[in-house]
Formats: C-alpha cells, structure tokens, sequence
C-alpha cells in the first residue's frame, strides 16, 4: 500500500512537469551577425562594422590588439578638438575604455535602434605582417540627449597587426576632423 501510494504522488508531480516537451526558445543575449575569423584586414574591417552596428561589445573587442598574442597594446589617438574638451581621451585610451564608451551608448540608444557606420574611400597599404587602413567614415548613433548631435563624419586610420596564430587585429586607431561634423571622437568622450 505504501509503495503505490508514492507511485501514485509521484505519478501525480510528474504529469504536471512535462518533462518532455520542448520549450520556447530565448532570444539570445549577443546580436547575431557573420563573425568572420581574421585571417586578413577585409574580416577585421567587416567584423568591426557589423559589431558597432549590430550593438555586440564582444565582437566589437576582439577588434582590438591583445598584447599578450601580438605584444602591441591598442591605442586609441583622439583628434585636438575633442581632447580639448574630454580630458578622459588624453589619459591613454585602450581597450577597457572601449568597452565602457560602447556599453554607455547601448544603454542610452532604444532597444530596437540600431548605429549606422559607413566606411567610404577606404585606401590600404599591407607590408608584412603589418597593414594601415585609412577611410572616411559617417557614424549616426541613434540618441536623445539633448545637445549632443546623432550624425558624425570624419576619417580613421587603423593600424593593425597579424598575430602568432595569423589572425588580424587593429592596434592604433587615429581619428582626424576632415568636415564641420563632429569626430568619433567626441561620441567616445562623451560616452566614456
């Protein structure tokens, strides 16, 4: 008697768990896009775009240099104007800050926008093991804080590096003011 008693407890518990049916799939976390693997500049290039538009901090990181795989450490290279009036970009910014300023912007941007970032007359020089990209770049970030503009143009030039394992990564970017817009830049000092 007391063994079908707990059979029938049992059976009872297990017959509102549905233990066997699927369950709805979860959104994930990370914005999904084609991540390449770095094997040259283009898959830097394209990886870093589609993370800055697609929102992903993590992707957006593995853009940047790891001393501890190439020896170079990253390093960003603000132009004067927005130096002048962020301190933070005079302080050595690297890959933290990066991480910081762009966690800052997801969480001032509305869930369902999206950053546009065009690259346009992209000129690159490749020697070696080393390579120096130079673009014109129009960056909207999609924000409604007041006094701040949402469009920024300017001109970056990267220099990256092939590590040990022949993956590409970006290890000084320097960001010049080429028009009236403001740079990328200020979007950095603004939101670190």
């Amino acid at each position: 008697m007391h063994r079908l008693l707990i059979f029938l407890v049992f059976s009872f518990l297990l017959s509102g768990c549905d233990i066997f049916t699927t369950r709805t799939p979860e959104i994930p976390d990370v914005p999904r896009f084609n991540y390449l693997q770095p094997v040259d500049v283009a898959s830097v290039v394209s990886n870093f775009t589609n993370s800055v538009t697609t929102k992903s901090t993590q992707y957006y990181l593995k853009s940047f240099s790891d001393s501890l795989k190439n020896g170079k450490n990253y390093t960003f290279v603000a132009n004067a104007e927005a130096v002048s009036k962020y301190a933070a970009l005079s302080f050595g910014w690297a890959v933290k800050d990066e991480e910081q300023y762009l966690n800052n912007i997801i969480n001032k941007i509305p869930a369902e926008s999206s950053i546009s970032l065009t690259l346009q007359n992209e000129d690159l020089v490749s020697f070696g093991d080393s390579a120096y990209l130079s673009a014109d770049y129009d960056l909207t970030v999609p924000h409604n804080i007041q006094g701040l503009q949402n469009v920024f143009g300017g001109k970056l030039q990267l220099k990256l590096i092939r590590d040990k394992q022949q993956l590409w990564t970006i290890y000084q970017w320097q960001d010049i003011k080429s028009g009236n817009l403001p740079t990328w830049s200020e979007v950095k000092g603004y939101f670190n």
